[in-house]
């Protein structure tokens, strides 16, 4: 539904309710996108238990992020591939999520205080690289334990997120090459 009116109408503007509120028609739509984002953030947090909660609140950072793929990377060296396999999940489960809210409140502010936007904005780069880290580690890690099925679409999403442009797009190009789940060879331009 579009509350944009053009200047000089007399339409009437609606009341658009959300999560049993009303929002005022007079809130601009960008402030009520971010109602709309904190009210949902709300609702999941009144429905997670809380000790997921205090969890969600340990890890929900990027230097946490970080710490589970250096973990992650430890245990792969000690030969521990199930822990190593959990602990590239958790960050990937965490990355992603924390990923998407970066860029969302960057949205957000975007057009209203650009210094906030700009800070979420490279939040969110941080957060993605250490998601697609995760990614292509944990693709590593089932390529290790012959499990190519699942290792492919984690390697799609690398491609996907860093472009084949960067050194880790090129990386998953080549694993998914080696998979022969493609066969053309990527060679950038010069």
């Amino acid at each position: 539904m579009n509350n944009i009116i053009p200047t000089g109408t007399t339409r009437e503007r609606k009341s658009v309710p959300l999560f049993g509120k009303i929002i005022s028609p007079l809130v601009p739509c960008r402030l009520r996108h971010l109602y709309a984002t904190v009210s949902l953030l709300a609702v999941v947090t009144l429905l997670t238990p809380a000790p997921a909660q205090a969890q969600l609140a340990r890890i929900s950072d990027l230097p946490t992020v970080q710490a589970l793929i250096d973990k992650g990377e430890a245990a792969v060296a000690a030969n521990n591939l199930n822990l190593a396999r959990r602990l590239y999940r958790q960050a990937r489960q965490v990355g992603k999520p924390l990923s998407e809210s970066y860029r969302d409140l960057g949205t957000a502010f975007r057009g209203l205080d650009e210094g906030i936007a700009a800070e979420m904005d490279r939040k969110y780069e941080q957060a993605s690289l250490l998601l697609v880290t995760a990614n292509f580690e944990l693709a590593r890690l089932y390529r290790r334990q012959n499990q190519p099925e699942v290792a492919v679409p984690l390697l799609v999403e690398v491609v996907k997120i860093m472009t084949p442009a960067s050194e880790l797009g090129r990386q998953a190009y080549e694993e998914l090459r080696q998979l022969k789940f493609v066969s053309t060879p990527y060679a950038p331009a010069p």
